[in-house]
């Protein structure tokens, strides 16, 4: 078990390490231009099986604000409130990059 002080670090390094990633990764800001950057990396996050509360623990977001977040997704993109979110993020993907079939994002 870790110290809380260590806790702390932990959970800050991989805060730092999924900022870069998502910062490095352009082709959902490439595919979907009229979303903002908040909103990439949260469509990022749902596309790894990220919960809401995940989501907001790595981008030190409340619940409520990542609940904002997806509808503002689900508006611009024009997703119906009774389809899940992740499928037709893949759907979408597969639809303008060819997405895997198994649905994993490539590198």
């Amino acid at each position: 078990m870790l110290r809380p002080k260590s806790q702390h670090h932990l959970v800050n390094a991989v805060r730092l390490c999924l900022r870069s990633h998502l910062a490095d990764d352009s082709d959902l800001t490439r595919l979907f231009p009229m979303l903002t950057k908040s909103e990439v990396d949260v469509c990022n996050l749902i596309l790894q099986g990220k919960t809401m509360s995940e989501i907001g623990q790595l981008l030190e977001k409340s619940e409520k604000n990542v609940g904002v977040v997806r509808a503002h997704i689900r508006r611009k993109l024009d997703v119906p409130a009774n389809t899940n979110l992740r499928k037709h993020l893949m759907e979408l993907l597969l639809e303008r990059q060819q997405l895997p079939m198994d649905g994993k994002m490539e590198d």
